[in-house]
């Protein structure tokens, strides 16, 4: 009799440390492997163009095959991690296409394979969109991203139907727009930032491509209402989120990293004079806190103004902007200095997304934005 109790307390004991394995210890293996990983920068690249051909090549790999590369946003609870780590959450392909993180990596990958005359590429990213995004009905702001895809699409083949997939959206996205607090980011109580990079660089281009000025004016309409409510009047810097309820309570950190890398995002190719005085007062706040942080520092955070290690998903998308609009100026070897996290032509040393209101991701490692903006920025050189 004993020694069956031995027997079945042993198995019991092995079952439960599979099942710990499998949530907690695999979250951490992966978790010290980013880190170590980090830890150990690469050499410097010599060359801007094989820097740029070894991010478009992950971020190609990245593309094709459908991975998240998404690094763990929290530590979530024993269920959470086990049906992460075992699949028990069962994602359709497709649904790994319409994240807005993927599709501005594809939109890039297509401005390159364009550039470069890589049509092989040009057709394995067509066949992807055909296959995965197209004929999925929109029920959520990140789909937006896609619309600029399928607006370079449309230019590339002069097919109709990647024109009609911009349409739709863009009839979806106006019915989304609310008189006092416009286009909702998620179905909440009030309206994340996240939002604004995602419809409003679909609204301009396809407001420039098909001659749509109303459509530009959406986006503009969009930073107008976000300044109203939620922006830091004294360094425009713009809130995680703010409450539809009065009061129109600011919530999260006014210097998130990814939120102001995400507020610029719906800034670009707006002219500062089509705001208001009030507004343009405020981005140009933005952009000289930005700026001079940028000069202190070379690179942002997880949150901005900190002085801890770099983020790349904060950094890439702002000196995107501030060098659009003529802020700053990157040499290639300014551009070079972000090879050295670089790992078999994969970024690191980019933050999780954040989970929760008032605090940011424990985590880092690599990140669809910031493959995507490296290769933008290394683009356009």
């Amino acid at each position: 009799m004993k020694k069956y109790i031995f027997y079945a307390i042993f198995t019991a004991s092995i079952i439960v440390n599979i099942v710990f394995f499998l949530s907690d210890g695999i979250l951490y293996l992966r978790v010290r492997w980013n880190r170590h990983i980090e830890n150990n920068y690469s050499e410097k690249c010599k060359d801007i163009k094989d820097f740029r051909d070894n991010i478009y090549k992950a971020g190609l790999d990245i593309v094709k095959n459908g991975e998240s590369v998404v690094v763990p946003a929290r530590v979530g609870l024993f269920t959470d991690n086990l049906e992460d780590n075992i699949s028990l959450k069962k994602e359709d392909a497709a649904s790994k296409y319409q994240w807005a993180e993927m599709n501005f990596l594809i939109l890039y990958s297509l401005e390159y394979a364009i550039k470069s005359d890589d049509t092989e590429s040009q057709k394995e990213i067509i066949d992807i969109f055909d296959k995965y995004i197209i004929d999925k009905d929109f029920t959520q702001i990140d789909q937006c991203v896609a619309g600029c895809v399928a607006i370079e699409l449309y230019k590339l083949t002069k097919n109709k139907k990647y024109k009609e997939y911009a349409d739709k959206e863009y009839n979806w996205l106006k019915q989304q727009n609310t008189t006092d607090f416009g286009i909702k980011y998620m179905d909440w109580p009030g309206n994340a930032v996240d939002g604004l990079g995602m419809h409003n660089p679909f609204l301009i281009l396809y407001s420039k491509t098909f001659n749509k000025r109303e459509a530009y004016l959406l986006a503009v309409e969009q930073v107008e209402k976000w300044n109203k409510y939620g922006i830091d009047k004294d360094t425009g810097l713009p809130a995680y989120f703010y409450r539809y309820k009065y009061p129109n309570v600011k919530m999260g950190n006014i210097n998130w990293g990814r939120g102001n890398s995400w507020y610029v995002l719906g800034l670009c190719d707006i002219d500062i004079n089509d705001y208001s005085v009030q507004t343009a007062e405020n981005v140009r706040k933005f952009i000289q806190t930005t700026k001079e942080l940028y000069n202190q520092n070379k690179c942002f955070h997880q949150y901005i103004g900190q002085v801890d290690k770099i983020d790349l998903s904060a950094t890439l998308p702002i000196i995107y902007y501030l060098q659009k609009i003529g802020e700053i100026k990157l040499s290639d070897n300014d551009l070079l200095e972000y090879s050295i996290y670089m790992h078999n032509g994969l970024l690191y040393n980019s933050s999780g997304s954040q989970s929760q209101m008032n605090s940011g991701c424990p985590f880092s490692g690599p990140n669809r934005i910031s493959q995507a903006f490296m290769l933008k920025l290394l683009i356009d050189r």
